[in-house]
C-alpha cells in the first residue's frame, strides 16, 4: 500500500494561486468529521488568509511598505497551512480522507519510463523560405 503525502510546499505559487489553495483548504476542512481538532484552527488560518488577501489588494497600488506588508501576511499563512498540513498528514490513512482536507496530494507513481528507443536517422531540408518546410 502506497502512504499518503500532501503537498506542502508553497514557495512557487504565485499570489493568486495561494489564496486559491488556501481557500479550498479552509472550505473543506471547515466542519470535516475527519479532522475534528485541527491545530492550527480554521477561524485563524481564515483571518490570515483574509489579511493576506487584502493586503494583496492594497499592495496592487504599488509601494514598498505595502509590498512587505502583503509579503509578510504571505509567510504568515504559508506557515499555518503547513502547521495544518503537519495535523492533517497523519489522519490521512486513505486516499479519501486525504482528499477531503483540500490539500494536494503527492503522486504515488513509482512507474519507471524505462530506456527510450534511440533516435537513429534525422533528415533536414531548406524549405523554400527561411524556417519553413518543404
Amino acid at each position: 500500500m502506497a502512504i499518503i503525502k500532501i503537498k506542502i510546499d508553497y514557495s512557487k505559487h504565485t499570489d493568486e494561486e495561494l489564496m486559491v489553495a488556501a481557500l479550498i483548504i479552509v472550505s473543506m476542512m471547515t466542519g470535516n468529521s475527519n479532522f475534528t481538532a485541527p491545530t492550527p484552527t480554521i477561524p485563524v488560518v481564515q483571518t490570515s488568509l483574509t489579511a493576506f488577501t487584502v493586503a494583496y489588494v492594497k499592495a496592487a497600488y504599488g509601494g514598498v511598505l505595502l509590498t512587505q506588508t502583503k509579503n509578510d501576511a504571505r509567510n504568515a499563512l504559508i506557515t499555518l497551512i503547513v502547521a495544518l498540513a503537519g495535523y492533517v498528514q497523519p489522519l490521512c490513512t486513505t486516499t479519501l480522507i486525504a482528499e477531503s482536507s483540500g490539500y494536494n496530494l503527492a503522486s504515488t507513481n513509482r512507474t519507471k519510463v524505462g530506456p527510450l528507443a534511440k533516435i537513429l536517422l534525422l533528415h533536414f531540408k531548406d524549405g523554400p523560405v527561411s524556417g519553413s518546410e518543404e
